[in-house]
């Protein structure tokens, strides 16, 4: 037992002298979070949603995750100030502020709307990270280089002093230091009792290592490039959980990963310009989801760190905290225990558990390695294990942490129908608000019921049940929600009635009759691809009007539609493009002999002037220019058509074709032709769909 004393004396002395420190995985990181764009700098565009506002919201929100984590943020731009921050002063923060990971968010815009998955970026062209010069050997810190009578010389510290050497003598490398797993900053050597050591740097500390026990690599990539990799690869991973197509980590030259000196990712979470993507991309659950995968990937590659900087440094070299579940809903219970001790007779062992920072649960020292814990309510709990020998007097030798997120069960906050009555072999749609459950999702069950009878059963995990009732009557709709993480059966059920009328004949011809008229209310553009209850009104009323030819409606903008469309605005002398936009609607209402309802709001990009004719108008929001994307350009494109300037299908994206239809208008008007799409030229293409 004395031999024991002396030993574990010895230990506790090594690990105070390496002044290596063993706290929460995120405790004390400084990480610098940065929202794309900004102030002026609006980025990409969805009718009225901005990039910026999206990269803004999923910062706020990730911040709050990671805080909770236990990191120090910075923000390059924070919340609730929108300002335009220069790409060097991103830089200049993450690396002014000696951060260690820097972390940018953007979201993605494409010409073609069917581009879509998430992708992150890195950079291995590092420009401001320490360099080497190898000269015999010896490895000099790099300073800069010149050119003098066309050669090219490096300057290099020796000693204190400044050298000079042709470069072509010379190797430049990025150097580091490989650890049990890690990498770290190689800082010098140096020789002592005939021992060669190591000085690396640790979480901004010295810590010197015997040279046998390392390994130096010289490489033409920074570590903190390598780093970059695993972090990138481990964030894309995470967000493409949430329902993202996975497009991988990939190396670029951008501003912000290129000239900060710690690892650092740029993130394009999802595509605005895919109908898809932009509506998970503008959904605050999706948005928290996204960010929470983002803070669990930095999680884990701190677990991984610290599990290799134990191994080098710890007092107890392979222990372990293992944490049976990472994601729980409240009520579940989560078992925390102690691995890779050898001999759990030689130390005690306490426990404490915080949830957001307030202490929870604690215990005295004892011989349990192991605890079962049941959260009651929702939050981040943070564990802490502290050992000690069973001799010593400290308060601990030793300590390990983790931490796991506690979310709500989820519960259904309304049933919103598309109506409330319905005609029988006419589709309805029922589409479920939930509210709270965790980040891994949910999944829907439907029962439909024409009195006691089940007639119809759906599961999926969209929260949307499209039914198509095939005769008259009342049905009940019975909605349950089960978190993916749930034991229970179901988590929570909602009831809504629905009633089914009769089908009323429909006469064919130019005009509808008095009884059971068809009214089309305009609260978007219609085309082909397009799926909702509005495309069913359109078809029946193209159905009463003799061009849909179909034998039954659908949800979707099909085939069908479209030629029934085009068959209708080429009688009625529209252009015949397939697309219902307003001047559309107007014409089909006039034909089934009632007015027209505006619905639209401010995310609609086409207004009527009051008119008996329809006009399509734009609305200015910015101005576009050659290489602009966005639905703006396409109703631009649109515009042009009908006055004759643009001869091709519309798009997106502001090509060569558009600025040169955009030239030839405002040459024709007597504008600037610039081909700059500014308020003036918006005015007078205005203008001019209005004379028409």
């Amino acid at each position: 037992m004395k031999l024991f004393k002396k030993v574990a004396s010895l230990i506790v002395a090594f690990m105070m002298s390496s002044n290596i420190a063993f706290a929460g995985m995120l405790d004390g990181r400084k990480i610098v979070l940065d929202a794309g764009h900004g102030g002026k700098q609006s980025g990409a565009y969805y009718y009225n949603i901005k990039e910026k506002d999206l990269n803004i919201a999923i910062i706020e929100k990730l911040s709050n995750i990671l805080k909770n984590f236990g990191a120090e943020i910075i923000f390059t731009r924070k919340p609730n100030n929108d300002v335009f921050v220069e790409l060097k002063d991103r830089a200049n923060i993450a690396n002014s502020n000696s951060a260690d990971m820097f972390i940018s968010v953007h979201n993605n815009a494409s010409a073609s709307a069917k581009v879509n998955g998430t992708e992150v970026y890195y950079s291995t062209n590092r420009v401001n990270n320490k360099k080497f010069v190898l000269l015999n050997g010896i490895a000099y810190q790099y300073l800069r280089e010149i050119k003098i009578n066309d050669v090219d010389y490096v300057y290099y510290l020796e000693g204190n002093n400044e050298a000079i050497i042709e470069k072509s003598k010379v190797k430049i490398v990025y150097r580091y230091v490989e650890l049990e797993g890690n990498r770290y900053e190689y800082l010098r050597e140096e020789k002592i009792d005939d021992v060669d050591y190591v000085y690396i740097l640790v979480d901004n500390k010295e810590q010197k290592v015997e040279k046998s026990k390392v390994k130096i690599v010289d490489s033409n990539v920074a570590f903190q490039a390598l780093e970059s990799i695993d972090l990138a690869k481990l964030i894309v991973s995470g967000i493409s959980s949430v329902g993202f197509a996975n497009k991988g980590a990939k190396n670029s030259n951008f501003y912000v990963v290129k000239y900060t000196t710690m690892p650092s990712v740029l993130i394009e979470a999802g595509y605005m310009t895919n109908a898809e993507e932009i509506k998970k991309l503008s959904n605050p659950d999706i948005q928290e989801k996204i960010a929470y995968k983002i803070a669990d990937a930095v999680y884990r590659y701190y677990e991984e760190y610290e599990k290799s900087k134990r191994r080098a440094f710890g007092f107890i070299k392979s222990l372990n905290l293992k944490i049976s579940k990472r994601l729980l809903l409240v009520g579940q219970a989560v078992d925390l225990e102690l691995e890779g001790l050898d001999d759990t007779s030689k130390y005690l062992y306490r426990v404490e558990i915080k949830r957001n920072g307030e202490n929870v649960y604690s215990t005295e020292y004892g011989q349990a390695t192991k605890v079962n814990y049941i959260p009651n309510k929702e939050g981040i709990y943070d564990v802490t294990f502290y050992i000690k020998s069973v001799d010593s007097s400290n308060d601990y030798d030793d300590k390990i942490t983790g931490n796991y997120v506690v979310c709500k069960d989820p519960t259904i906050k309304s049933l919103n129908l598309s109506g409330q009555k319905v005609n029988e072999k006419n589709p309805v749609s029922i589409n479920v608000e939930v509210q709270n459950g965790s980040y891994e999702g949910v999944i829907y069950k439907f029962e439909v019921y024409s009195g006691e009878r089940l007639i119809s059963t759906q599961t999926n995990t969209t929260g949307v049940l499209t039914y198509n009732p095939q005769a008259a009557g009342e049905y009940r709709v019975i909605a349950y929600v089960k978190d993916k993480l749930s034991d229970k059966e179901y988590d929570d059920k909602k009831e809504v009635k629905l009633l089914v009328e009769k089908q009323e004949e429909m006469s064919r011809g130019n005009s509808a009759p008095q009884e059971n008229k068809i009214q089309l209310v305009y609260t978007r553009t219609l085309k082909k691809g397009v799926k909702g209850t509005d495309v069913v009104q359109l078809q029946l009323a193209l159905q009463r009007l003799g061009y849909y030819k179909a034998k039954s409606t659908t949800l979707e903008f099909d085939a069908n539609t479209e030629a029934a469309v085009k068959a209708f605005q080429k009688a009625n002398k529209l252009t015949a493009d397939g697309i219902v936009g307003k001047g559309t609607i107007v014409k089909l209402n006039s034909a089934l002999g009632v007015s027209t309802v505006n619905k639209s709001n401010t995310t609609n990009t086409i207004n009527t002037a009051n008119t008996s004719k329809p006009t399509m108008q734009l609305v200015y929001k910015r101005v576009l220019r050659s290489g602009s994307v966005g639905e703006d350009v396409r109703q631009l494109q649109q515009a042009l058509k009908i006055l004759g300037y643009f001869k091709y299908s519309t798009t997106t994206k502001f090509s060569s074709t558009t600025l040169n239809a955009v030239r030839a208008f405002q040459k024709a008007n007597k504008l600037n032709a610039n081909g700059i799409v500014d308020k003036k030229t918006v005015d007078k293409i205005n203008e001019r769909l209005r004379s028409r």
